[in-house]
């Protein structure tokens, strides 16, 4: 293939090469017939106006060169170079007269076609005084050097082409520019979590060096979960290996971490408000809006969010129901409170605001379990999650929101399972990190609604997570929602995408009067739109979750597009 570009490439400077000579040609004529022969001359033409290569060689060697020059002059006059005069006669002293003569029409006609006392007399003869030098190659050694010329033209195009070739090369081994990942921590590097541990088996962990670091009572479970220090130059498989060799029927994992399914580096380069951004989402789901009958609104419902701090305070809550109950150990810095604002906005906010909910007669049960650390990483470990899960479970609500993802973890999957056996329906985010990535839990885990993202266009999401245990897509690609502190923005990410299966979910608990987990994924499935491939699939679930007959939206001014 290189070889065939290369040819190509010098096909191409060559091409040029003609080119250029053609139009130098043009003006040599021109200006020749002003003053030819000293213009001519100062070329490199002969002074002679016949251009054509004939006439017999002066050698005396007659015989064979009359021949020989008969059948080359020939060939000249096939080129039409100048004007014939006869039939391939040479006209002047010197010319070639005999039937090896040039006999086409550019066959040679002046005085300096052979200019020698021993040119060619007679059919081939010879008849002169030693070896004079040949018109032919005087002719030629005067005339325009159109060789020499077009090798300086095809040498050029080689260097060209050598040079852009080696510029390739040095483009190739130049080292790419890339971002530097952060590598972020997946799990605590001294800690170990544990459900359902005895008050003297703690004890005993504590004799063996082990710290406690938190302890709590999970009511779900009817159980106590500890959060212990490993006691040094232990590993962490070691030190659960020794946890659960205490309590085989305790439940003990690493203390891992998770965190928002958002995507901030796409935020500011997401899709631009249109006139009225809170309906664009909206209508992609097929939610109404306009006003209508609002008989079936959902009302009187508890929606339970487990995600960062929230703004309560911000003017799309103001006539909202909006309770945030803190999980975060003590001491610890607190979570910054954009991701959290932002998922309860698309959920319960204000009819009157510039981002008005899905649910804005619905009550909100945020639990705020995420906290930064020193190098400014947002998370919530797996002690603080469960204590959140417990505390929503307590609140009984009806729908649980996790836009969160994270590693697999056995306290994880045991609370899931727990939250799902009281009929607690889990919507999750499938995770932000690129199609190739292993399944995000609580996502991945059975009983889970799991939740990827689409644009406006329908097409999927760049980054979100794929794999046999998506379930369904929602918006969450430039999602116009409330800012953290005042005003509105566009987000992405599989975790603003989340809120709306989990409004479809609520309202499917309302219509079909029951709230089984396993009952509403199966509505929410047979409902949805079909995308990609026919059927079930690996990047888009069994579709774009659809809703009908729900809340209609306010109609609002249209409203500025920034915040």
């Amino acid at each position: 293939m290189h070889k065939v570009m290369k040819e190509c490439n010098i096909a191409v400077h060559e091409a040029a090469a003609l080119v250029r000579i053609g139009a130098l040609a043009t003006l040599i004529l021109f200006l020749s017939a002003f003053s030819p022969l000293p213009f001519l001359e100062f070329v490199g033409f002969s002074a002679s106006p016949a251009l054509a290569d004939d006439g017999g060689d002066g050698d005396g060697d007659g015989g064979d060169d009359g021949g020989d020059d008969g059948g080359d002059d020939g060939d000249d006059g096939d080129d039409g170079d100048g004007p014939g005069a006869g039939p391939g006669s040479g006209a002047g002293p010197g010319a070639g007269a005999g039937p090896g003569s040039g006999a086409g029409p550019g066959a040679g006609a002046g005085p300096g076609s052979g200019a020698g006392p021993g040119a060619g007399a007679g059919p081939g003869s010879g008849a002169g005084e030693g070896r004079g030098r040949s018109s032919r190659r005087s002719s030629r050694s005067r005339g325009p050097r159109l060789d020499g010329i077009f090798k300086i033209f095809r040498k050029k195009g080689k260097k060209r082409f050598r040079k852009s070739r080696r510029n390739r090369r040095a483009r190739r081994s130049r080292p790419r520019r890339t971002t530097a990942v952060v590598q972020r921590p997946a799990r605590a590097t001294n800690e170990i979590v544990a459900l359902g541990l005895a008050d003297d088996q703690i004890e005993a962990l504590e004799a063996q060096g082990y710290t406690i670091v938190q302890r709590r009572r999970i009511e779900i479970a009817d159980a106590l979960a500890v959060r212990l220090r490993i006691p040094a130059n232990t590993t962490l498989e070691a030190a659960r290996d020794a946890v659960r060799s205490v309590n085989a029927a305790a439940v003990v994992d690493f203390n891992h971490y998770y965190r928002t399914g958002s995507s901030e580096s796409e935020q500011r380069s997401a899709l631009k408000a249109c006139s009225k951004p809170h309906c664009v989402a909206a209508k992609l789901i097929a939610w109404p809006t306009v006003p209508g009958d609002e008989a079936h609104c959902v009302r009187d419902v508890n929606i339970g969010l487990i995600d960062t701090g929230i703004n309560a305070e911000h003017a799309t809550f103001k006539t909202g129901q909006v309770e945030v109950i803190n999980a975060v150990e003590e001491g610890q810095k607190p979570s910054s409170r954009q991701h959290g604002t932002a998922v309860a906005a698309i959920l319960v906010g204000s009819r009157d605001s510039r981002t008005p909910g899905l649910l804005p007669d619905a009550k909100l049960i945020a639990v705020d379990a995420f906290y930064r650390t020193a190098g400014k990483d947002e998370l919530s470990d797996i002690y603080t999650l469960v204590a959140a899960m417990d505390i929503l479970a307590a609140k009984q609500v009806s729908v649980v929101n996790l836009s969160l993802a994270g590693p697999a973890n056995d306290l994880l999957e045991d609370m899931t399972r727990r939250l799902v056996d009281r009929e607690i329906v889990l919507v999750a985010a499938a995770g932000n990190a690129g199609p190739r990535a292993k399944p995000a839990f609580p996502s991945a885990y059975p009983g889970v609604i799991s939740v990827t993202a689409i644009d406006r266009s329908k097409r999927i999401y760049r980054r979100a997570g794929r794999g046999s245990h998506i379930d369904l897509a929602a918006p969450g690609v430039g999602v116009w929602t409330a800012a953290s502190i005042r005003g509105a923005r566009t987000k992405t990410g599989t975790s603003f995408a989340t809120p709306f299966v989990t409004a479809a979910a609520v309202f499917k608990q309302k219509r079909l009067g029951s709230t089984k987990p396993d009952l509403i994924a199966e509505a929410l499935a047979k409902n949805a739109l079909d995308l990609g491939a026919p059927g079930r699939d690996d990047i888009y679930g069994h579709g774009l979750v659809q809703v009908a007959g729900s809340c209609a939206l306010p109609t609002l001014p249209d409203p500025s597009p920034h915040p």
